[in-house]
């Protein structure tokens, strides 16, 4: 419920309502994809090193692992780390979306 309303209410909002996280009863994917979205939500409000760090825990392997790895990318490109979100480039594949990327970087 909190991922479907996040596009109409505030970031804080929805990152609040992704707290169910921490208690550890979600399935594996269940949490995969909320921590992913969590963590686009802390971005959204300029945490970012909380979004990195969720990011980060989404990033090896799963559904969203590619989106993960791009929005590693993307906090990177934004925090001025250009040889770090340059050298994530290779890794992001085609689901990553690697050409648009590179060209944020560029």
């Amino acid at each position: 419920m909190a991922i479907a309303r996040r596009q109409h209410e505030h970031r804080q909002r929805t990152a609040d309502r992704l707290k169910v996280l921490d208690s550890g009863l979600l399935p594996a994917e269940l949490t995969e994809m909320g921590l992913y979205y969590r963590s686009k939500a802390y971005k959204d409000l300029s945490q970012n090193q909380a979004a990195r760090a969720g990011m980060q825990q989404v990033a090896n392997a799963g559904r969203y692992a590619p989106r993960a790895r791009r929005g590693l990318a993307n906090l990177a490109r934004l925090a001025g780390d250009f040889l770090t979100a340059l050298a994530a480039v290779p890794t992001l594949g085609w689901k990553g979306r690697h050409h648009r990327v590179l060209g944020d970087i560029l």
